[in-house]
C-alpha cells in the first residue's frame, strides 16, 4: 500500500511530528510504502529517525497561517503529478485545517480516501497564539474571523474526511460538541498514541554525559514546550514546599521556552524569589531521541497543565505515555485526555490542576514511600504494552486503510 502523509511542518520533539515519523517507520516495516508532503521543516536530518532519510517527500517551505487556504487549489495543481506518479492509495493527514483541506482537494482530485488524525484542540492553539502575539494579532483574535474561518475549514474538511482519527475520546467528545460539528454526522475511530517501546524501555542504562553526577539525586522531570497552560508555575511552587521535606530535590525541565518568553520570564521571576535558583534547571529543548536518557535520571514524571486563558487541553501526551513505559511514577493533572492513560491510584497519580499543595503532597508522599507505587510503575509499564505498542497502533491504521479500500 502507498500512502501519502500531509503534515503542517515537522519540528523536533513535536509531538504531531514525533507520531507521524514513528507510525511511518512501522507501516514501512509492514511493506507499505509512505511518502511525506510538508509545508516546512523545522529540523535537522541528525534529529529524525534514520528511516525519514529514506522517505520520499515534498516540502513546500512557505509559512502556514490562515491565508494559505487561499492558495491550496495552486498548492494542488503543483503536486497531483508528483502524487500521481507515487501511486498513492491512501492519504493520511495529520490536522483537520490547512494540511487536511489539501488532504481534501488531492483526494477528490485523484479519488483518493482521505483519513485526518487529530492529536489536539488546534483551533484552540492557534487562537492562543493570536492572543499572545502582536496588537494587530490579538485584534484579529478579539473580532473572530480566524477563529470562524477556522471553524467552517475543520467542518468543511472533516464532512469530507473519510475517517476522522482522535487519539482519545476527549478530544473526539469535545469536538462532537462544538458549534458546527454537533450537527454534522461523520466516521470517525479513536487510536491511542504509540510508544517506540525499544527506546523506551526499564533496560536503557545510558545517560547524558553532563548529568552523570544526578544520577543519585531526588529528580524530579517535566518534558513539554515551557507555556503557560502547561502549569509549570505549579510543579515549581510544589518543588518550593517538598523541599522543606527532601532538601536534595531538584527540577529538571526539557523543552523550548521561545513559544512564550513572558512566562518564561516569569518563571525565572519565581525561582529567583522562592530561593530555589540552584535546584531548577532549565536544560532547554532536546532532540527526542535524548528524552530515554533524562527518564532515566529522574524518579518522577510531572505533567502539572491545566487550562489558563485559552482552554488548551491536553490530550494523550506522549511523554506521560513515555515515561510509563520507562517505568518511572508519573504525576499529571486531571485534565483533557489524561485520565485515560494515568488512571489515578492504578496506573499513576493525578491532581486537581492549579492545586500546588496536593502536587506537593504526592511527590513527598513517592519520595517518602517509593516501594508502595511499584505497583502503579508495573501497571503503568502493562498498560503501555497493552494498549501503546506501535505493533498495535500499526494493525488499527491497517485495519482502518484495507477496510476502506475494499469500499471506495
Amino acid at each position: 500500500m502507498n500512502i501519502l502523509f500531509i503534515l503542517p511542518h515537522i519540528e523536533k520533539g513535536g509531538g504531531q511530528s514525533i507520531q507521524a515519523l514513528n507510525l511511518a517507520e512501522n507501516l514501512i516495516k509492514k511493506n507499505n510504502k509512505i511518502y511525506i508532503l510538508t509545508f516546512r521543516s523545522k529540523a535537522s536530518g541528525r534529529e529524525l529517525p534514520r528511516s525519514f532519510n529514506k522517505i520520499p517527500k515534498y516540502s513546500y517551505n512557505i509559512i502556514l497561517n490562515y491565508s494559505t487556504v487561499l492558495v491550496a487549489p495552486f498548492l494542488v495543481g503543483k503536486v497531483k503529478k508528483l502524487v500521481e506518479d507515487w501511486k498513492i492509495d491512501i492519504i493520511q493527514s495529520f490536522d483537520p485545517h490547512v494540511s487536511n483541506f489539501l488532504a481534501i482537494c488531492l483526494g477528490k482530485s485523484l479519488n483518493l480516501p482521505v483519513f485526518c488524525r487529530i492529536g489536539g484542540k488546534h483551533r484552540e492553539f492557534y487562537e492562543d497564539r493570536l492572543l499572545k502575539g502582536t496588537f494587530l494579532q490579538k485584534f484579529l483574535y478579539y473580532i473572530k474571523i480566524p477563529s470562524l474561518l477556522l471553524m467552517f475549514l475543520e467542518y468543511y474538511t472533516i464532512k469530507h474526511t473519510h475517517i476522522l482519527i482522535s487519539n482519545c475520546h476527549y478530544l473526539l467528545n469535545s469536538l462532537k460538541q462544538s458549534i458546527l460539528m454537533k450537527y454534522l454526522k461523520f466516521n470517525w475511530a479513536v487510536i491511542p498514541n504509540g510508544v517506540d517501546l525499544e527506546r523506551f524501555s526499564v533496560n536503557e542504562e545510558k545517560t547524558v554525559s553532563d548529568l552523570r553526577d544526578n544520577r543519585k539525586r531526588n529528580i524530579l522531570l517535566y518534558v513539554g514546550r515551557i507555556e503557560d497552560y502547561k502549569g509549570i508555575d505549579t510543579l515549581i511552587q510544589a518543588l518550593d514546599i517538598v523541599r522543606q521535606r527532601f532538601p536534595q530535590l531538584y527540577l529538571l525541565l526539557v523543552g523550548n521556552y521561545h513559544y512564550n518568553e513572558k512566562y518564561y520570564a516569569k518563571l525565572q521571576k519565581m525561582i529567583t524569589q522562592l530561593g530555589v535558583s540552584q535546584y531548577v534547571n532549565f536544560v532547554g529543548e532536546k532532540p527526542h531521541s535524548e528524552i530515554p536518557f533524562y527518564l532515566q535520571l529522574a524518579k518522577i514524571l510531572i505533567l502539572p497543565s491545566y487550562s489558563g486563558a485559552r482552554p488548551i487541553y491536553e490530550g494523550c501526551p506522549n511523554v506521560l505515555l513515555e515515561a510509563m513505559a520507562s517505568q518511572r511514577l508519573v504525576i499529571a493533572s486531571d485534565i483533557g485526555g489524561i485520565p485515560e492513560v494515568v488512571q489515578n491510584n492504578k496506573t499513576g497519580l493525578l491532581f486537581e490542576p492549579k492545586e500546588s499543595l496536593q502536587l506537593a503532597d504526592l511527590i513527598i508522599l513517592a519520595l517518602e514511600n517509593p516501594e508502595k507505587f511499584q505497583e502503579l510503575v508495573a501497571n503503568g509499564r502493562k498498560f503501555i504494552l497493552e494498549n501503546h505498542a506501535f505493533e498495535i497502533i500499526v494493525k488499527k491504521y491497517l485495519a482502518l486503510y484495507n477496510r476502506s479500500l475494499r469500499i471506495h
